[in-house]
């Protein structure tokens, strides 16, 4: 589920290809005029957010988890 996660986050910046607009429409713009600036005001947000919402499903999954399952996964 925590992959799915942020696999979703990254891939809601391809909605931009059909024009959902969001942090890909940042990215398409600047890779269209060939704009590291502007590429990069929209990687970088989704970049963050992709690692936020990692952060927080390990946070959960350390208070739902029990020690003994999380010790015996890995």
């Amino acid at each position: 589920m925590k992959t799915a996660a942020v696999w979703n986050v990254g891939l809601a910046a391809l909605g931009a290809l059909i024009g959902a607009g969001g942090y890909g429409q940042a990215i398409l713009e600047g890779i269209r005029k060939a704009d590291n600036g502007l590429l990069l005001e929209g990687a970088l947000p989704a970049i963050v957010l992709a690692l936020l919402v990692q952060v927080l499903f390990d946070l959960l999954e350390r208070r739902v988890v029990s020690k003994g399952l999380r010790k015996a996964s890995g």
